[in-house]
């Protein structure tokens, strides 16, 4: 009997250890989901808890503006497609500093959806602060938390990665490829991030 319920522990342990990790999460990280476009892509969002399943902050497009969204309406239905991603070598403290620029523009009320670019924003220079962000889409919402920090995601044809450099944001539109020759889109922004779980 003792064999049996130390067999059952150590498979329960090892089901734990392959399972649990595969939800945690970090606030900042970022989350997607497939169900766009009739399947064609995907759709992402700034984990807003310190797990994944609890809130996010989401650009969910249509009349939508930047949002807090709990899981399941970022789910919608569709199928969560982790694990949660950041891009290696950021702290806690980096990925706070994500999710407070998702927490400034979802308070904000009024930074509305753009289909085709990821960003619209306005700068008398060369970058565009999160004051000035007038319109986002899913991704660019990730892109943005994340590169105005200074931690690069996607680069466009002309080797610029900083969505929130004004010479750069025109680039990262579904009307260019990055410069390794993909769309920008959620499911190249989530191959071009780091697994971490």
């Amino acid at each position: 009997m003792k064999k049996l319920i130390s067999a059952c522990l150590l498979v329960i342990s090892l089901l734990l250890v392959n399972v649990v990790p595969a939800f945690a999460s970090h606030y900042g990280d970022a989350v997607y989901r497939d169900g766009v476009l009739g399947g064609l892509t995907w759709h992402a969002a700034i984990n807003n808890y310190s797990t994944v399943g609890s809130y996010v902050i989401e650009a969910p497009g249509g009349s939508g503006v930047v949002q807090y969204s709990s899981w399941a309406t970022f789910l919608s239905g569709h199928t969560y497609q982790g694990p949660p991603q950041y891009k290696s070598g950021m702290t806690d403290n980096d990925l706070n500093n994500v999710l407070n620029t998702a927490i400034f523009l979802a308070n904000r009320a009024n930074v509305s959806y753009t289909a085709i670019d990821m960003m619209h924003g306005t700068t008398t220079g060369t970058y565009i602060d999160p004051g000035h962000v007038t319109q986002l889409r899913c991704d660019g919402l990730v892109e943005y938390c994340y590169e105005w920090y200074n931690w690069p995601v996607l680069t466009d044809t002309n080797g610029n990665w900083d969505i929130s450099n004004n010479n750069s944001m025109l680039y990262h539109s579904s009307n260019y490829y990055t410069w390794d020759g993909y769309t920008f889109n959620p499911v190249t922004q989530w191959s071009h991030m780091n697994p971490h779980y």
